[in-house]
């Protein structure tokens, strides 16, 4: 039997497979995938006459999208270029349809094509088998899919084995024996109890919660009304209890809210928390606990994906019908092929869930920590139920491996971090075996732990563009996590300063701290430092924008010493806040005056004293507050404490020192750090030559970053390497 000239009659071979690579998927058919790219007019033609399988595609386009199919065939968009059905997939998982080029203002969300998993086999091994999705969620399917996911996870994932039983916090919610009424209670146990609990991670929202205070504590140990929980609170009991757990851990209830003691120490147990439950429950697509979990699917919510790609493109509600076709394949069989409209599990799965995220509960600076550290969490999203482990995704509908780690690689962020941390392992066992004696604390050519410091960069990354209620949680927000990094970046104690014995300096680690103090401001989003003091201004923490770290930096060579690094905890947590700190370091110093006239808002020009200019990327946006050349000013507010510790409240001609800190040979892009000196402070008096030694030292602030990325708005600028030639060794203490 002949192929179709069109569709390859849906079959995998030369026309249709041509890249047999290896790709990433896993298994033995992991170099076999399917592509089509036909013009919509071509594929209409060949379904009116005769062809059963693009008949099949044709129909599914029809009946899902007929007046956008009709209008498209024929279409021409860019220089005459077709709209084209594209067709793709892996052998053993769906089939995926897509049209392209599309005209402007013009939404298509694909269509999948797929058996049910107990139905006939067919001769399409391109059309692999799928799970159902439901348009509303109760608990019978709820735990139908949590007890499977659990057992698979139990049995097949050694990552994830532990005992149930494991510690207690210090309260949790007693939901009472199974098999009774429900009879909520705030228990606090003995230090030394142990036992099965879930942990809930949600939204706070907008709305006035139901919550543990030091005046109505009695009252909850006593007992907590049902009718007074919340939606979400209910049903995570509901769930909790269904699965066998008696215990459960909800933060607004089991930490007393009005006890800044109290809170403190039990956000500093937090990482205990989410890694000793058993299971944590996510309400992803909550805005608050009001929303509840067993509910009908928001389908007005849409993906990260589609809203990156298409921003200004309408898009409707999701369409949860399923089109079921009979046809008979090859052998003659009748089969039933499934179509509806894809999931795109973008917002879980793709890395750029660290930035990125459209799930209220994933723009939340506080669930990173919780979700990372989890053992498991089961996720409710918008439209159906995410499981995610140390080792795996699962999902409703059977489709998350497509994007988990199909051809693209992606692992999704908990896998990514989990196997972040055992090479994390790996190279603090190797960095230990080191020879001490070139690879002191003073110099340090490359970075110690590199794959350590790429991980938390990433993920410090990411968390810094999610959102906080209270500014100054900004590192008690991810203090658990980096409680846990701390057991990867200790070092021997040669490693340590002279002067103190931190390893964790307000949100950076002291092993390779030069490359860590080179984070810039991410500068689509600039903004003000916040009124309340976070942290010093050389750690990213004192900032509200989010920041990021360009990899080629990992690659440069550290051009600064580190003689002092310290910070000082404002409570007991040495990973919590802090109400100050202060770093020395000898390096490279070229002084340099402000030029604001010079390049786009989003730099700042630096003019050294030969007359050369080039540019940094400042902490804050320039545009906002400052005083140009003509002398005018262009501040809303000078004397407010955040304009105080910025480059907002300088002005045109302001002296400034430039501190050398990386130079990448191979690529020749600089770092250095832009600092200013507070008041009216002298830039002399805050330098010391490296030679002096207690000598009266002003400290400087940092304001900015001179960066490789600076380059791509002077090219005709001279380069920052030859910028910085002359530059005097010199001592500079940062602490403000």
């Amino acid at each position: 039997m002949s192929l179709c000239s069109i569709c390859n009659s849906l079959q995998v071979d030369a026309t249709t497979n041509e890249s047999p690579d290896e790709t990433n998927w896993p298994g033995p058919d992991r170099f076999k995938t399917f592509e089509l790219y036909v013009p919509v007019q071509e594929w209409r033609e060949s379904a009116d006459g005769g062809c059963p399988t693009c008949r099949l595609v044709w129909d599914a386009l029809f009946y899902f999208h007929g007046e956008l199919a009709s209008e498209l065939a024929g279409t021409t968009v860019d220089e005459d270029e077709p709209v084209n059905i594209s067709l793709s997939g892996i052998l053993g998982e769906t089939l995926l349809l897509s049209l392209y080029p599309l005209p402007k203002e013009t939404h298509f969300p694909g269509l999948e094509f797929f058996t049910y998993h107990n139905s006939q086999a067919t001769s399409w091994p391109i059309i692999g088998p799928a799970g159902d999705i439901a348009p509303s969620l109760n608990l019978e399917r709820c735990l139908e899919l949590c007890k499977r996911w659990i057992t698979a996870c139990e049995q097949e994932h050694p990552q994830c084995q532990s005992d149930r039983v494991q510690p207690l916090p210090t309260r949790v919610l007693d939901l009472g024996q199974p098999g009774i009424p429900v009879n909520v209670r705030l228990y606090e146990p003995l230090p030394s109890s142990k036992a099965c609990y879930i942990a809930l991670s949600y939204c706070w929202g907008k709305v006035l919660n139901l919550t543990t205070t030091s005046s109505n504590l009695a009252q909850r140990k006593a007992g907590i009304s049902w009718d007074g929980l919340s939606e979400s609170f209910r049903d995570a009991i509901l769930i909790c209890r269904s699965l066998g757990v008696r215990y459960m851990w909800i933060d607004a209830l089991c930490i007393i809210q009005d006890s800044p003691s109290d809170w403190e120490k039990e956000a500093a147990r937090m990482a205990d928390v989410y890694e000793n439950a058993f299971l944590t429950i996510a309400t992803d697509a909550a805005r608050d606990p009001t929303w509840g979990i067993l509910t009908p699917r928001h389908l007005e919510m849409i993906s990260v994906q589609d809203a990156i790609a298409k921003p200004d493109k309408p898009r409707g509600k999701r369409n949860y019908d399923v089109l079921s076709v009979p046809i008979k394949d090859d052998r003659g069989v009748e089969c039933i092929i499934q179509v509806r409209e894809p999931l795109l599990h973008s917002d879980i799965v793709f890395p750029r869930t660290y930035h990125d995220v459209s799930y209220p509960l994933l723009t939340r600076a506080w669930t990173l920590q919780e979700r990372l550290l989890a053992r498991r969490t089961l996720h409710f999203t918008a439209f159906e139920l995410i499981w995610e482990c140390k080792q795996t995704l699962f999902c409703e509908c059977d489709c998350i491996a497509r994007e988990f780690h199909g051809l693209d690689g992606h692992n999704g962020p908990k896998v990514s971090y989990e196997r972040a941390m055992v090479r994390q392992r790996q190279e603090r066992e190797v960095m230990s075996r080191r020879e001490d004696s070139d690879r002191d604390l003073g110099l340090a050519n490359r970075p110690r732990m590199l794959e350590t410091i790429k991980t938390w960069t990433l993920i410090i990354g990411g968390y810094t563009g999610r959102n906080l209620t209270f500014v100054t949680d900004k590192l008690p927000a991810i203090a658990g996590l980096a409680r846990r990094y701390a057991a990867q970046v200790q070092g021997p104690s040669t490693l340590q300063p002279p002067a103190t014995h931190q390893i964790y300096l307000a949100g950076l680690w002291l092993t390779d701290l030069p490359w860590l103090l080179c984070w810039r401001a991410f500068q689509r989003r600039f903004a003000q430092r916040p009124a309340e003091y976070c942290a010093p201004t050389w750690s990213w923490a004192s900032l509200t924008t989010p920041v990021i770290w360009d990899y080629s930096l990992y690659d440069a060579a550290a051009q600064v010493e580190v003689l002092d690094a310290t910070t000082v905890p404002q409570g007991l947590d040495g990973f919590g806040r802090v109400k100050g700190g202060s770093l020395t370091l000898t390096g490279y110093v070229k002084r340099a005056t402000l030029d604001f006239d010079a390049g786009p808002n989003t730099v700042v020009g630096l003019n050294n004293e030969n007359g050369d200019r080039i540019f940094f990327v400042p902490d804050q946006n320039p545009s906002d507050t400052k005083t140009g050349a003509d002398g005018h000013d262009m501040s809303s507010d000078p004397l407010s404490k955040s304009a105080q510790r910025s480059v907002s409240s300088m002005s045109h001609g302001d002296a400034v020192a430039c501190l050398w800190v990386l130079h990448n040979v191979a690529t020749g892009a600089v770092y250095g750090l832009v600092l200013a000196v507070p008041g009216k402070t002298s830039i002399e008096r805050s330098l010391r030559d490296h030679a002096a030694s207690g000598a009266e030292l002003a400290a400087f602030e940092r304001i900015g970053l001179i960066t490789s990325m600076s380059r791509k708005y002077h090219k005709d600028e001279i380069s920052a390497l030859s910028w910085f030639s002359g530059a005097e060794k010199q001592a500079v203490t940062i602490s403000e």
